[in-house]
């Protein structure tokens, strides 16, 4: 107990002189940026894909080493860190910083706490659960100040922003570690994504849609990318349906239904991808990133909350519940107001929640929600 009163006491004196040294650190980092001109490109690349390097970097050690518990509580830490951060930053509303480095990078939304500290941050506690490797570990930590570093360097944050984010979401990562050793969630999470395949199906749904709109916002995927993706996840899916390929169809196997799997193989994916492609082609960034995070979070929320929730069940399809529709509902439509204003994400949210309730089809063929979903928030947003 003592020695955690002391940590406390640490961490609360650091981040009070992380405040202290904001404009000290501002002066070092405008010096930096002028010496190091030729290396901007490169950071604003890295600022990009700095957190989402590390955690597939994490995710593919966790997966390699048959770590699976670990990566649901490291998915679980993450989250968290991401919603509190998230909440934060609407508590205090700290403007970004005067100086936006030539503008370099456009950040809009509020700067405390660094939203890429807290999310890395929150994800190092876990690094000894994979291996004792030396190497590894000190690969995470070195990832994570890079990321935490090329947010000062770009002069999107202040000091104590990045400070205070990386001591919060080390304290989540450890929070979630203290919890599951006293209740083991995990252990009955995973043991439900085992048996339930409709849960894993929307959790995968939900991490893809976030990852897709992820490369939206960044830049990291343009049209030509879309349809190369789609092209090859076709003809994979001609392949899959008669002949196994390995890796992939083991994936499938634990994701596609079974229909799926006989007449077209990888369906969801694909149609998620159609579905984001043409709202990435029709509509400006960011109401293509605030339609695919619709369809991402409203989609998997319904179906999840509805499952598990629901009592009464929608009009329009008996597979869903209105409960789930409600919750989905507030939940996307917080997760995507940074994208849009007040009134496109009210109607947007809500209108493509209505349709996401009701079977669509023309003659025999049902219009998949993946096609429908996003298009339809992206043009009700678009018009408002």
């Amino acid at each position: 107990m003592k020695n955690f009163f002391l940590i406390v006491v640490l961490l609360l004196f650091v981040i009070s002189a992380s405040f202290y040294f904001n404009d000290a650190s501002y002066k070092a980092f405008n010096f930096l940026r002028e010496k190091t001109i030729y290396t901007e490109q490169g950071i604003i690349f890295f600022t990009g894909i700095g957190v989402f390097l590390m955690i597939g970097i994490f995710a593919t050690a966790l997966f390699a080493f048959k770590r699976y518990k670990t990566l649901v509580l490291a998915v679980v830490s993450l989250l968290s860190a991401l919603v509190i951060g998230y909440i934060l930053k609407q508590i205090f509303h700290v403007p970004r910083p005067e100086f936006m480095t030539r503008g370099l990078i456009l950040a809009r939304d509020y700067s405390f706490p660094s939203m890429h500290a807290i999310g890395a941050a929150s994800v190092i506690p876990f690094t000894y659960r994979i291996t004792k490797n030396f190497f590894l570990r000190t690969l995470f930590v070195l990832l994570m100040i890079l990321t935490i570093l090329s947010r000062l360097y770009l002069g999107v944050h202040r000091l104590s922003d990045v400070v205070f984010g990386a001591v919060l979401g080390i304290f989540i990562g450890i929070y979630v570690i203290a919890i599951e050793n006293k209740y083991k969630i995990a252990d009955k999470i995973i043991e439900k994504l085992k048996t339930d395949l409709e849960a894993r199906r929307q959790i995968a749904h939900l991490f893809i849609g976030i990852l897709i709109a992820s490369f939206i916002f960044y830049g990291f995927i343009n049209i030509w990318m879309f349809l190369a993706t789609l092209a090859i996840g076709s003809i994979l899916s001609v392949i899959l349906k008669y002949k196994k390929i390995p890796i992939l169809t083991p994936i499938l196997h634990c994701f596609d239904r079974e229909k799926d799997l006989q007449h077209f193989p990888g369906k969801g994916l694909i149609y998620m991808t159609a579905g984001s492609a043409l709202t990435y082609a029709l509509f400006s960034k960011n109401i293509a990133v605030a339609g695919v995070l619709i369809l991402a979070f409203g989609d998997s929320l319904t179906h999840i909350f509805g499952k598990y929730l629901g009592r009464i069940k929608s009009p329009f399809d008996e597979t869903k519940y209105i409960e789930g529709t409600i919750i989905a509902f507030f939940i996307t439509a917080l997760m995507i107001i940074k994208f849009a204003d007040f009134n496109q994400v009210i109607f947007g949210t809500l209108i493509a929640m209505i349709v996401e309730m009701v079977r669509i089809r023309i003659g025999k063929f049902k219009i998949d929600d993946n096609l429908i979903i996003p298009v339809l928030a992206g043009t009700v947003m678009s018009l408002m």
